[in-house]
């Protein structure tokens, strides 16, 4: 599970500091995977609400797990084929990034 490499990461690492938002840069990789992972276990209208949250409370990391969450949830419908063929189940306007 990511959460634990995650929050293993940031209780080791002396340039992490999770209450204040900065974390190394292997700690911030480790924390977009958490929140990716996070909101693909919601369901689709708490993912909504919760991105839009997330613009609102931290609009410098939204675009990169928006666009993460969203390459997950394409890759969750095309291996369950619930994409009916289609090459994209949700593509991020350009203006949303």
């Amino acid at each position: 599970m990511k959460t634990t490499a995650f929050l293993d990461h940031w209780t080791a690492c002396p340039d992490c500091h999770p209450r204040h938002d900065r974390y190394c840069s292997v700690g911030r990789e480790l924390w977009v995977q958490d929140q990716v992972e996070w909101f693909m276990s919601q369901p689709d209208d708490i993912k909504k609400s919760e991105l839009a949250a997330m613009q609102r409370n931290n609009p410098v990391w939204h675009g990169v797990v928006k666009q993460r969450v969203i390459d997950a949830y394409n890759a969750q419908k095309r291996s369950t084929g619930d994409d009916q063929g289609k090459n994209n189940v949700y593509v991020l306007r350009g203006n949303d990034r």
